[in-house]
């Protein structure tokens, strides 16, 4: 019975309406400088990549930022128009790759984009929440170079709570 389970998977995510891209559009800007660039390397899938995108611009933080999106060459009309959509608004910096990097190329491109930032890497599918950002760059140091991520399901170490199979139960 998958009511007994402890840990479960989560739901595939669902692209927000178009509704809920101009009410963050609509919002006012800080107007602050971006202290860090949060760095999207996108190919396919649009629903997770439009609720990646959402959940970041919808996290409430303090930590001036830029989301930086960049479309690898993808392959679904769908998500380059929505991207162009989101970016006409305002709400996202759209590179556009003129052939596929692949994710390591596509990422290097956006962390370059501006030097002084600190760079915050995220995969598509990607799903934050609340003070995310701040709670990421707080120890930002110069004795920091890098801060691992947290998942609910990940590789060893990384994911909260584990999951079963990673770390069984001890007898």
């Amino acid at each position: 019975n998958d009511d007994n389970v402890a840990w479960k998977p989560a739901s595939r995510p669902v692209a927000p309406p178009p509704d809920a891209w101009r009410e963050l559009a609509d919002r006012p800007s800080s107007g602050e400088t971006a202290l860090v660039d949060v760095v999207i390397p996108v190919y396919r899938g649009v629903d997770d990549t439009l609720a990646c995108i959402h959940s970041v611009l919808t996290a409430q933080n303090e930590t001036p930022h830029e989301v930086v999106v960049i479309d690898d060459c993808s392959p679904e009309p769908s998500l380059t128009a929505r991207l162009d959509e989101i970016a006409s608004m305002g709400l996202i910096t759209l590179l556009r790759n003129d052939r596929n990097l692949g994710f390591v190329g596509t990422a290097n491109r956006g962390m370059k984009l501006h030097t002084g930032r600190d760079v915050v890497l995220l995969n598509s599918d990607t799903a934050v929440s609340a003070d995310w950002l701040d709670r990421l760059a707080a120890p930002s140091a110069d004795a920091v170079g890098s801060t691992p991520p947290l998942s609910t399901h990940a590789t060893v170490y990384c994911s909260l709570p584990p999951p079963p199979d990673i770390h069984p139960p001890h007898p």
